[in-house]
């Protein structure tokens, strides 16, 4: 009987370590948004392609009070800015009023455990920035996809 050979593994490529391969197409979000969710308030943290310079961005973080009349202000400058995605980071059901007013304005909203994103912003080291703007920045890049 012959034995057959599986061909060998092609070698790793650096930093694909636990890539996921899939056959679906990349979505690329160049105009994101993401709120770190306080109980009166967020901090908003808006990524949008740079008007003049191709490849740049700009970033803008406000806080924004969680009054019924600001969260309706906030969202339809988001739609007029073309906001792709908003992502909303909250500790407790302080999230509910932004994800309902996001949605009902259109917004593609996905909801971040804020366990996980101070994970990642703990790792990815301390600045001068408070932990809210640091978390809606960070969050921000990540949805983006620019580098941290």
């Amino acid at each position: 009987m012959a034995r057959t050979r599986s061909r060998p593994a092609s070698p790793p490529v650096p930093g694909d370590a636990g890539a996921e391969v899939t056959g679906e197409p990349v979505q690329v979000i160049s105009r994101a948004a993401a709120i770190d969710v306080a109980k009166g308030s967020g901090m908003v943290c808006l990524r949008l392609p740079h008007e003049s310079r191709a490849g740049r961005r700009t970033q803008k973080v406000q806080e924004v009070t969680a009054a019924f009349a600001s969260v309706v202000a906030l969202m339809d400058h988001l739609v007029c800015q073309g906001v792709e995605r908003l992502v909303l980071e909250s500790t407790s059901d302080y999230w509910r009023i932004w994800y309902y007013l996001a949605e009902a304005a259109g917004l593609e909203v996905q909801l971040a455990s804020a366990r996980d994103v101070s994970a990642i912003t703990s790792s990815a080291g301390r600045n001068a920035r408070s932990a809210p703007t640091r978390n809606a920045s960070m969050v921000t890049v990540l949805v983006v996809g620019d580098t941290i």
